[in-house]
């Protein structure tokens, strides 16, 4: 009898520009640290003028490349590269990370397995700014879907991980803990603002920080309104269901 393979279930969205050193350090630490590799599929946006980053591969880990112009947003890269993700889970992340935890996949799991209707922001410790930031976000792909996405297209590079944090704390207040923070699940953030690495060209081409950034973040308010309740509804509907 032929015995399909399994099929996984989170997908590292893991936008890279300029930087293959950093992204294959960033693989294999995952590959180091995952309880079972193969369950976790590696979806790399790459532009199409960067030829190092598109020879970016590793031996046990499934990664694959996708291709765009250069110079796009790091929202656009996200979510094109979500909707060539199949996995039920996925976590937005850079390629300035490391994951520092063993087992981080067994204990993303279990959190997520608290909620049947499976709405949560799962993050860890950056060792840069902790709880106040998510850094490498894990989300569903039902949360993902009630929102539109992992994020909004218009965010240039700054403020998705401000949104979201935005959104789940809202959540928060309507009485829905949806916003784990896991202290000791070590995902750390090697950027040169900590003192962890050079000042490169893609640090210093980032677009849109500061207040250009802060104004979009704030535009899109009723966005984010319509993102909290579309998320509540699904968490009374489920909670109705289950009483």
């Amino acid at each position: 009898m032929h015995i399909l393979p399994k099929a996984p279930w989170l997908s590292v969205l893991l936008p890279t520009r300029g930087r293959p050193d950093k992204a294959l350090r960033f693989l294999e630490s995952l590959l180091d640290t995952a309880s079972d590799p193969a369950d976790v599929e590696v979806l790399l946006y790459i532009d199409e003028d960067d030829p190092q980053s598109l020879g970016i591969r590793l031996p046990g880990l499934n990664v694959k490349r996708l291709c765009g112009p250069p110079g796009v947003g790091l929202g656009v890269m996200t979510n094109v590269l979500y909707r060539a993700a199949r996995t039920p889970y996925i976590l937005l992340c850079g390629d300035d990370n490391v994951f520092r935890t063993p087992g981080w996949d067994d204990i993303v799991r279990a959190e997520f397995a608290r909620f049947p209707d499976d709405v949560a922001l799962v993050y860890g410790n950056d060792l840069f700014q902790g709880e106040q930031i998510c850094t490498a976000p894990f989300l569903s792909r039902t949360a993902c879907e009630l929102m539109g996405g992992p994020c909004p297209a218009v965010y240039k590079s700054s403020y998705i991980d401000t949104h979201l944090l935005a959104v789940f704390a809202h959540l928060e207040h309507l009485g829905h803990k949806r916003r784990i923070y896991l202290p000791d699940l070590v995902i750390e953030h090697l950027h040169h603002l900590a003192g962890k690495a050079e000042l490169d060209d893609t640090y210093a081409k980032r677009p849109m920080s500061g207040e250009e950034g802060q104004a979009l973040f704030l535009g899109l308010e009723p966005l984010r309104q319509r993102q909290i309740g579309a998320l509540a509804r699904h968490i009374r509907y489920h909670a109705r269901k289950a009483a």
